[in-house]
């Protein structure tokens, strides 16, 4: 053992610098009988708190940057779906009066049978796909509470250990 430097003769030999032994690097005393190595731990959790929260902080600067420029490239695609929407909404009444008529013509009844035939069947399926949407819905928004409690949880665990270490 060319490189040692000391040994304490109960966890074998200490080399200086080489990470070896329990107390290899430590300046401080601690490990052998000296300093707080509770102090330490405490300093040392609170280090990487302050890094995770940083890095946090980063994070979200970078998502707010790619949604601004994600938003910049999506804008005319949105509006030409927004203008498709609009006007596929706009015809849908002209094409269920039409269904009306047909269907009033082709069976030989009053053209307010009907109207009020076609009618009825739009409502019963927009009622059932609503009833479908909200039930799928709720399924989809309940998994994001895992997510909500956890991230709670942990900023709760963050920012009380940064208190303890503030009070110590």
């Amino acid at each position: 053992m060319v490189d040692q430097t000391q040994g304490n003769g109960v966890n074998g030999p200490f080399v200086s610098g080489r990470g070896r032994g329990p107390e290899a690097g430590r300046s401080d005393g601690a490990g052998r009988g000296g300093g707080d190595s509770g102090r330490g731990m405490r300093e040392g959790v609170s280090g990487v708190a302050r890094h995770v929260l940083e890095l946090s902080s980063l994070q979200s600067q970078l998502t707010a940057t790619d949604l601004r420029e994600a938003w910049g490239k999506a804008s005319i695609p949105l509006a030409c779906l927004g203008t498709a929407v609009t006007l596929g909404l706009a015809s849908l009444p002209v094409v269920l009066f039409g269904a009306g008529l047909w269907l009033a013509t082709a069976w030989d009844m009053s053209e307010a049978t009907g109207l009020l035939l076609v009618a009825g069947g739009v409502v019963i399926a927009a009622a059932v796909c609503g009833g479908v949407a909200l039930r799928k819905l709720r399924t989809a928004v309940s998994v994001l509470e895992r997510s909500k409690s956890e991230l709670i949880e942990n900023v709760t665990s963050i920012r009380d250990t940064l208190a303890r270490r503030d009070v110590d």
